[in-house]
């Protein structure tokens, strides 16, 4: 990473010390639960969940999934969007924040502010 030499799946860090968020030591098989890709872009290793899994581990998932209906999310979660499969999903990105939880309303770990992108 940066110049440096590509870390071995689902460990990230300047020097691939740093393992994804529910990762079991030494070869990281489990990481994200199973239920999402391991990100290590960033300065530490994050899950990106797949469908309504959650929180940063996606260790949860959302029982009755919300629909999205005419493409758009319901009002009472204004940080969500619609995803692939017709569900809404939590944003995870700088422009609308970096959330999490049912209802889209919590901080993914390592984010917080009103709008969760500091």
């Amino acid at each position: 990473i940066d110049g440096g030499c590509p870390c071995v799946p689902n460990w990230g860090g300047l020097q691939c010390t740093l393992p994804c968020p529910a990762c079991l030591y030494p070869n990281c098989s489990t990481a994200c639960s199973g239920h999402g890709l391991c990100d290590t872009s960033r300065n530490a290793p994050v899950c990106t969940c797949e469908g309504m899994y959650f929180p940063s581990d996606c260790t949860s998932g959302a029982c009755c999934a919300k629909r999205c209906v005419d493409s758009e999310c319901a009002a009472e979660s204004p940080n969500s969007q619609c995803g692939p499969q017709g569900t809404c999903v939590c944003s995870d990105d700088d422009s609308n924040g970096h959330w999490m939880g049912e209802e889209c309303d919590t901080c993914i770990d390592g984010w917080w502010g009103s709008k969760c992108s500091l």
